[in-house]
């Protein structure tokens, strides 16, 4: 007969955190950490079609394949995966498919200026978008300060989480930028004709 499991009264996020948490057996928590982690970008393809609404079977006659295929991919691993797989769910269920291949994990600040750069390289296309079409416009001048914000807000945020002595002086300059922030956004765009 087995035992009936006492409550914890723990919410747990995850049944991975369940089982790190409560699993006596250490045989049976490495087993299950590695059949978790080799699944992570499958339950991605997944959650992705469910949150969509879309069956194993609708998703099936649009990629077109039988349905049993994609049980297949969804309930193996991420090493039995094909590029193919993943640019079939990309185009069925309208998302973009993004490949990025790096050495090792860069460090926090190299990672930062990536994706500055990538914001940067984002918002001049949509300055270009701006200059070449005038009904854009107005909502391309709207997003920049927003973003801007936001920005503002993300930075502000992270300097709280420095020691105090130090994130006084860093807050006081953001304070200053957010107020004259109004015509900074702007000066991207050219004035409306």
């Amino acid at each position: 007969m087995t035992a009936t499991p006492k409550p914890t009264g723990k919410r747990f996020s995850s049944v991975n955190e369940l089982v790190k948490t409560t699993s006596k057996d250490p045989s049976f928590k490495k087993a299950f950490e590695e059949d978790f982690q080799s699944k992570k970008i499958v339950r991605m393809l997944s959650a992705v079609r469910a949150a969509k609404g879309i069956t194993q079977s609708q998703l099936a006659k649009k990629i077109g394949c039988g349905q049993p295929r994609i049980s297949k991919i969804e309930n193996g691993t991420d090493n039995q995966l094909r590029i193919q797989d993943l640019s079939d769910y990309a185009r069925a269920l309208d998302f973009k498919l993004g490949l990025n291949i790096n050495a090792k994990p860069g460090k926090a600040v190299d990672e930062i200026k990536r994706h500055a750069f990538e914001i940067k390289r984002r918002l001049d296309q949509l300055a270009e978008l701006a200059n070449k079409d005038d009904n854009i416009y107005e909502g391309v001048s709207d997003f920049f300060g927003e973003a801007f914000f936001n920005m503002l807000r993300i930075f502000e945020k992270a300097v709280g989480k420095l020691p105090t002595k130090k994130q006084r002086d860093l807050i006081d300059v953001f304070t200053d930028i957010g107020s004259q922030s109004q015509e900074a956004c702007h000066d991207k765009l050219p004035a409306k004709r």
